[in-house]
C-alpha cells in the first residue's frame, strides 16, 4: 500500500509504476486533484489497466455518487468508514482485477492463436503460388538437361577429323537437336517469367511482413494523392488535409488501390478520388465505374493471395497489404461493390 497527500503526487506514481494492477481508494476532497476528476484522467489515459477505484465521500446523494461512478469509480463508501464494509468492497475490487487478468490472458492466447492462423493461411497460399512458377521452370529445365544430353555427340561429330556435312546432318537429325534450337528461346523467355514471378511473390511477402513502426511525421495528404494518382484518374480533394503516419507506406498502400481501380475499367469507365474532412476525420473515397466484385468473393477480399486477376497479372496481396498499413495508422479500409456497376474503396482516418 501507499498513501499519497493530493491526486496530483498519485497520479505522478501511477505514471511511474511498474505494476498495472492498483486498487485505488480515493477521498473525494483533495487539495490539488478532487477524486472524480483523477478518475476521469485515469480511464482517459489508462483505459486497458486493471485499476479498480473506490471512492471514498461524506457526500450520500444520489446525484453526487452518480457523477462519481460515471467519472470512472468503480464503487464508493460514505464516511465515516465501517472496516468490514471497506474490507469488502476491495475484496470485490480483487476479484474485478483477478478476472480482467484472466480475461486478458484469454485475449492474448486468442491473438496468437489467431496470427497463427495468419501465418498459416499466409504460408499455404505462398507455397500454392509459389509452386506454380517453380513447375514450369523446373519442367522447362528438365527438358533442358535431357536435350543437353545430346550435345558432345553433335560437338564430337563436328570437330571429327572424319566429319561431313551429311555426317553432322545425320547427328542432328537422329538426336532432334533442332527441336531443342527451335524451343530454346522459348523455354529460356518462359522461365524467367516464371523467376520473375517468384521474386514478385517474394517481395509482396516481405512488403506484407513489414511492420516497422511508423514515422509519425505530419503528412499532407492533398499533396501526397496529387503527386501518386495516375493521369487517367480524376481528383476532387479537399485542400490541406493532414494526417500523421508514414509517408512511404500510405504511398504503397494508395498505389495498390489505384493500381487495383484502374484494372477494372480496362474495358471502359472511370476512376474518381475524393477525399474530405468530416469533423476529426479524414475520409477517402476511391471510387470505379468498372466491372464490380461478385458477391461470392466479396468475403475474400482481403484475405492474402486473393486475385481475380489472370495468373501472373497479380500476386494478390495488394489488399491486405492495404489494409494492415491503414490499421497501422489507426485507421480503417472498407470496400463497396456491385457487379457491373462499380467498385468504391474507403479509407478513414484520424486527422492530425
Amino acid at each position: 500500500p501507499h498513501c499519497f497527500a493530493g491526486g496530483e503526487a498519485l497520479w505522478s506514481f501511477l505514471i511511474d509504476a511498474q505494476d498495472t494492477e492498483f486498487i485505488l481508494l480515493l477521498d473525494w476532497d483533495m487539495p490539488d486533484l478532487d477524486g472524480p476528476s483523477l478518475c476521469q484522467r485515469v480511464r482517459l489515459e489508462y483505459p486497458e489497466r486493471p485499476i479498480h477505484i473506490i471512492l471514498v465521500t461524506a457526500r450520500d446523494e444520489t446525484q453526487s455518487l452518480v457523477l462519481g461512478l460515471e467519472a470512472g469509480a468503480d464503487d464508493y463508501v460514505t464516511k465515516p468508514i465501517n472496516t468490514d464494509e471497506l474490507i469488502a468492497r476491495m475484496s470485490v475490487g480483487l476479484r474485478n482485477i483477478a478476472l480482467h487478468r484472466s480475461l486478458n490472458e484469454i485475449n492474448e492466447q486468442r491473438m496468437i492463436a489467431e496470427r497463427l492462423v495468419t501465418v498459416a493461411q499466409l504460408a499455404s497460399g505462398a507455397a500454392h503460388e509459389i509452386n506454380n512458377p517453380i513447375s514450369f521452370v523446373k519442367s522447362n529445365l528438365d527438358l533442358l538437361k535431357r536435350e543437353s544430353e545430346k550435345l558432345p555427340a553433335l560437338v564430337s561429330a563436328i570437330t571429327s577429323n572424319n566429319a561431313t556435312v551429311d555426317s553432322i546432318r545425320k547427328v542432328v537429325t537422329d538426336s532432334h537437336i533442332q527441336f531443342l534450337a527451335e524451343d530454346l528461346f522459348d523455354i529460356s523467355s518462359e522461365s524467367l517469367v516464371g523467376v520473375e514471378r517468384v521474386q514478385n511473390i517474394v517481395a509482396g511477402l516481405l512488403r506484407f511482413n513489414s511492420e516497422q513502426g511508423l514515422t509519425n511525421q505530419e503528412i499532407d495528404l492533398t499533396q501526397l494523392l496529387q503527386l501518386i494518382a495516375p493521369p487517367s484518374v480524376k481528383l476532387s480533394l479537399e485542400p490541406n488535409l493532414k494526417l500523421v503516419g508514414d509517408d512511404e507506406q500510405l504511398r504503397q498502400m494508395f498505389s495498390a488501390l489505384f493500381s487495383n481501380a484502374l484494372y477494372a475499367i480496362e474495358k471502359g469507365g472511370r476512376v474518381l478520388v475524393v477525399a474530405q474532412k468530416r469533423k476529426n476525420e479524414i475520409q477517402v473515397r476511391i471510387k470505379d465505374t468498372g466491372i464490380g466484385i461478385a458477391t461470392e468473393h466479396k468475403s475474400k477480399l482481403f484475405d492474402p493471395f486473393f486475385t481475380l486477376r489472370p495468373v501472373g497479372h497479380g500476386v494478390g496481396l495488394g489488399l491486405s497489404l492495404a489494409l494492415g498499413i491503414a490499421k497501422r495508422h489507426g485507421g480503417s479500409l472498407t470496400i463497396d461493390s456491385a457487379q457491373g456497376v462499380g467498385t468504391t474503396v474507403i479509407f478513414n482516418c484520424h486527422a492530425a
